[in-house]
């Protein structure tokens, strides 16, 4: 079965590469790959989905209550199941009984607890000594700080059917937060990050394809011009989606979290890039950058990278001598030196976020980051910068690396020429 599935689709692969030659199906293939990947990261397909509208209410102490509606596109959805999630933040979860809409699509859950696992015991001494210092009441020892109920995850699913078609299920997700000094996590769709890699791997691969030298070229300088545009306008992108978001939610990428708060005392909060995370916008520290400041770095760096593009107009290679036969052996090493330098500082483009984050960072250590004119420079500066120390770091390695192997090579040169004159000895003896 998957044999005949897997020659399905080779026929009519293998059928088009008779029609065109090398160079032309890569294209193609190169084409459908880099058309697949923008489809995805920049015109995604919109999914249907329920919108939930939530209200979590305080019946007491240790309980709530909530209620609200499920609507399709406006439209109230009966027989839709509902229920929840409670999370607190140290791994206790809780889920009450599932509901189901009435015609109004409205729904009720009851009974949703306050706190969730066994309470924390903690050291009641640094209670007890603010307590005297504010001159509140004194309490005994050995205090017991509940796990307060910090996330609600409403989830909703129903079925719909229009006409005469397939009954197509509808789902719905919504984040609440449950306490005021908590933050609710938003995960961000990789799809949105597809198109960089796609580009950056063709850009890796295509050196390593049996195609003629002029399409290697001009392959190498369109994909580096995509890939550096592509990496400014999907920063610009993710600062406008993130931009009308709440302040306290979490934006996630797994490593990465963007949150709302400052690195410096007194400072203005704004979108912060991190490489950690945060629960409160005082006294934050961590390791990561505002994102305008993200944003120039990046701009900085493909500046720097397109330059190279540029001087790429007056020291195009000489194809004449790639294509003789036998191929201009210097010409030859000197096309891989370009096509490498091309590739290579697309890979240190990646690096850039990382170098306005150290350079933030110290400048915050600094106390300099009180004038945004001044970050701001700092910022293109440290994107361009970033670039040059990475590649006078790759070449001081391969430095070393040559040395270390030529003196190896040279030791063992002597050493073969020892014996060869050792072995002649013991031959000259015995004769």
């Amino acid at each position: 079965m998957e044999g005949s599935i897997f020659k399905s689709i080779w026929s009519p692969i293998k059928s088009v590469s008779k029609l065109l030659n090398a160079d032309r199906f890569a294209i193609v293939i190169i084409l459908i790959i880099i058309g697949y990947a923008t489809k995805l990261s920049f015109f995604p397909e919109e999914q249907k989905h329920l919108d939930i509208i939530a209200n979590l209410v305080e019946l007491n102490t240790q309980t709530w209550e909530m209620h609200g509606r499920i609507l399709n596109d406006g439209n109230p959805v009966e027989s839709a199941r509902v229920w929840i999630i409670l999370g607190d933040g140290k791994s206790n979860e809780d889920s009450p009984p599932a509901v189901v809409t009435n015609r109004q699509g409205g729904f009720k859950i009851q009974s949703i607890p306050r706190f969730l696992g066994k309470p924390d015991t903690i050291s009641a001494e640094p209670v007890l000594r603010k307590k005297r210092t504010e001159g509140g009441p004194v309490q005994g020892a050995g205090l017991e700080i509940p796990n307060k109920v910090k996330e609600v995850k409403i989830f909703a699913i129903t079925q719909a059917k229009e006409n005469d078609s397939e009954a197509e299920v509808i789902r719905g997700e919504k984040v609440q937060i449950a306490i005021d000094d908590s933050k609710k996590t938003i995960r961000i769709p990789y799809n949105d990050l597809v198109f960089l890699p796609t580009i950056f791997l063709i850009s890796i691969i295509i050196p390593f394809l049996r195609l003629s030298s002029r399409l290697k070229y001009n392959f190498s300088i369109i994909l580096a011009f995509l890939f550096s545009v592509a990496l400014i306008v999907a920063i610009s992108r993710g600062i406008s989606i993130v931009s009308p978001s709440d302040t306290e939610e979490i934006l996630s990428l797994g490593f990465v979290n963007i949150f709302w708060g400052t690195y410096v005392p007194e400072g203005q909060a704004e979108w912060l890039f991190s490489l950690t995370s945060a629960t409160s916008t005082e006294n934050l520290s961590g390791f990561g950058v505002p994102l305008w400041v993200l944003l120039l770095s990046v701009i900085g760096s493909s500046l720097f990278t397109l330059l190279i593009i540029v001087s790429e107009i007056k020291e195009r290679p000489d194809f004449a001598k790639l294509k003789a036969d036998p191929p201009n052996e210097a010409e030859v090493k000197k096309f891989r030196e370009k096509i490498e330098n091309i590739v290579r500082h697309q890979f240190y483009m990646l690096f850039s976020p990382l170098g306005a984050i150290f350079v933030y960072q110290l400048m915050v250590a600094a106390g300099a980051v009180g004038q945004p004119i001044t970050v701001a420079i700092a910022a293109l500066g440290a994107g361009s910068t970033m670039n040059l120390l990475l590649d006078k770091a790759v070449l001081a390695s391969k430095k070393a690396l040559d040395k270390s192997t030529s003196k190896e090579g040279r030791v063992a040169a002597e050493k073969k020429e020892k014996e060869k004159i050792e072995a002649e000895k013991l031959k000259t003896g015995k004769q």
